[in-house]
């Protein structure tokens, strides 16, 4: 996709996504979350940019709701506003959540291959499509002591396995 077509797609996204925002954020928790994993899904480019999208879609929706949803006089009683204030920070902090889910999904392929397996008891973790190397020993007729296979003599002993 070219440059203009991204910078239309995260456009149309963010003022999609302001508007989302101005119905959603009743919802408590969940619909600022929702629409943060979805900005992060639609706006391509990387975490900082689904962030700042999901920071542009708040202040929208903040804008919308004060101007066509709720009525100004409100604003006046110092409780409201500050209840509103304080309610729409906590709503940015899940929308920046949901774009950093979001945008972790974005693809499927890149979020499952970046997965990881545990391994052993000490806190090892490996990529899950890394093989496992299989190492073969071989047993000293001498001593009895394990040596990597390719060595000529024992690592224990010295004896030979010529």
């Amino acid at each position: 996709m070219s440059k203009t077509g991204e910078f239309l797609l995260a456009a149309v996204s963010v003022i999609f996504g302001g508007v989302m925002y101005s119905l959603m954020n009743w919802i408590p928790l969940i619909g600022p979350l929702m629409v943060g994993v979805f900005i992060g899904r639609s706006v391509k480019g990387g975490i900082k940019r689904a962030v700042t999208a999901g920071i542009l879609c708040v202040v929208i929706g903040v804008v919308v709701l004060l101007k066509y949803v709720l009525d100004l006089s409100l604003l006046a009683n110092i409780l409201f506003l500050w209840m509103f204030v304080v309610w729409h920070i906590v709503c940015l902090f899940f929308v920046v959540v949901g774009c950093l889910m979001g945008s972790m999904m974005s693809s499927t392929s890149t979020f499952f291959s970046q997965s990881k397996k545990f391994v052993g008891g000490m806190h090892k973790y490996r990529s899950v499509e890394q093989e496992d190397e299989v190492k073969t020993f071989m047993i000293c007729p001498r001593c009895g002591h394990s040596t990597p296979e390719g060595l000529t003599h024992c690592s224990y002993c010295g004896t030979s396995f010529g």
